[in-house]
């Protein structure tokens, strides 16, 4: 269970850091307004660079096979299909977010839809494997994550749709990481 748990954590940091780290190099990007997914685009009328796809577009690929992988070696170790299937759909969707840039349509869409319906419902049944406020805790970005995809329209029009998209994204992709460091805190690693 010890390596799952480090798989998740690293595939957490991989998301934030592709992220980051494409949005450094697209000129002209801003968080605000443009979706995430923008950032794997190869062809942009205002990105001349097309170092922000690659290093996005590899990200993901990483990330996703990195949870499914995961997600696959917990499925045994856990014992809650609620958790580990979810997981291994967003491992299979993070990573088709990489490999079918949102220029690729409609797999882009289908992939990018796997990744946000799925690791929710992850995080949130993670509540039955902890104990006393940690399982608060770690539902509490499954509920959060639900919240923004539910009303999304509404928090668009409020703070824009790169904001609105990364408040779905951000609080699951933080639960990879935390959801880690607690399994590696659990005596049966």
């Amino acid at each position: 269970m010890k390596l799952a748990a480090s798989l998740l954590i690293f595939a957490g940091l991989t998301v934030f850091l592709g992220i980051f780290t494409g949005e450094y190099f697209f000129k002209g990007y801003s968080p605000k307004e443009n979706v995430i997914s923008d950032l794997g685009q190869k062809v942009d009328p205002i990105n001349t660079s097309n170092k922000s796809s690659i290093i996005f577009n590899s990200a993901m690929i990483i990330a996703g096979i990195t949870i499914a992988i995961a997600a696959y070696l917990l499925h045994s170790k856990i014992n809650n299909n609620f958790v580990t299937i979810p997981l291994i759909v967003h491992g299979i969707g993070t990573a088709g977010v990489g490999l079918f840039p949102s220029t690729v349509k409609p797999t882009h869409l289908i992939f990018a839809i796997l990744t946000f319906l799925t690791v929710e419902f992850a995080a949130t049944a993670s509540f039955a494997l902890a104990d006393g406020f940690t399982k608060y805790f770690l539902a509490a970005f499954g509920v959060f994550s639900f919240i923004f995809l539910i009303g999304n329209f509404a928090f668009v029009k409020l703070i824009g749709s790169g904001a609105a998209e990364r408040l779905i994204v951000y609080p699951t992709t933080l639960w990879l990481i935390v959801f880690g460091v607690f399994l590696l805190s659990l005596k049966r690693t």
